[in-house]
């Protein structure tokens, strides 16, 4: 496999937040990421939603997951991943799948 940074096109206005395009490929490849920090963006363009910081590559990125967008399970596992790493819990290996119509994180 090629170096995981050969994943992610440059450009596009999505600065350090991840695109849809590139999780969809961070789903095909399985490629795992450490989240080191959770928050809720309340009131944000497309409503509110939670921005995961991850650590994919040695750089450090932002994933967006809409809230209260039917992906329940979703928001439960970031809410659990949130509280956890408040607590002082060590930064979570995980990885996307597609679930549906959308994407869950799963345990890398």
């Amino acid at each position: 496999m090629s170096d995981i940074a050969d994943l992610f096109v440059q450009g596009g206005g999505g600065g350090a937040f991840i695109s849809s395009d590139e999780r969809k490929d961070l789903e095909k490849s399985g490629v795992s990421f450490d989240i080191t920090g959770v928050a809720f963006e309340k009131g944000a363009k497309y409503g509110d939603r939670y921005v995961l910081t991850v650590e994919l590559d040695g750089e450090e990125r932002q994933l967006g997951a809409p809230f209260n967008s039917g992906m329940e399970s979703r928001d439960s596992t970031i809410q659990n991943i949130e509280k956890y790493l408040a607590d002082g819990g060590a930064p979570v290996k995980a990885r996307v799948e597609t679930a549906g119509n959308g994407w869950v994180l799963s345990p890398a």
